[in-house]
C-alpha cells in the first residue's frame, strides 16, 4: 500500500465530505424534518470516519513511510 497515495484520497474525502456537510446543512431547511434529521447524521458519521482516517494516514505517513504526497489531480481514477 502506498501511503502518501492514501493520504491524498483522504484528504480528498475529507474536501468532498465538508461540502456534503455544508450542502446538506443549507438543503435540510427546504425538506421534511425527519428526513434532513437523518442525513445530516449520515454525514456526520461518514464525516467523522473519514476525518479519523486521513489524521491515522497523514501520522503514519510522517512517522513510518515519508511518502510523497500527490496532488489530488494527479490521482489515477477509480473505477
Amino acid at each position: 500500500m502506498k501511503f502518501g497515495i492514501t493520504v491524498a484520497h483522504y484528504k480528498l474525502a475529507q474536501t468532498d465530505i465538508e461540502e456534503a456537510w455544508r450542502v446538506a446543512k443549507a438543503f435540510t431547511d427546504s425538506i421534511e424534518p425527519q428526513l434532513g434529521q437523518s442525513m445530516i447524521a449520515t454525514i456526520q458519521f461518514a464525516r467523522e470516519i473519514i476525518v479519523k482516517g486521513c489524521a491515522d494516514a497523514i501520522k503514519d505517513n510522517s512517522q513510518i513511510y515519508h511518502e510523497l504526497v500527490p496532488q489530488p489531480q494527479d490521482l489515477a481514477k477509480i473505477e
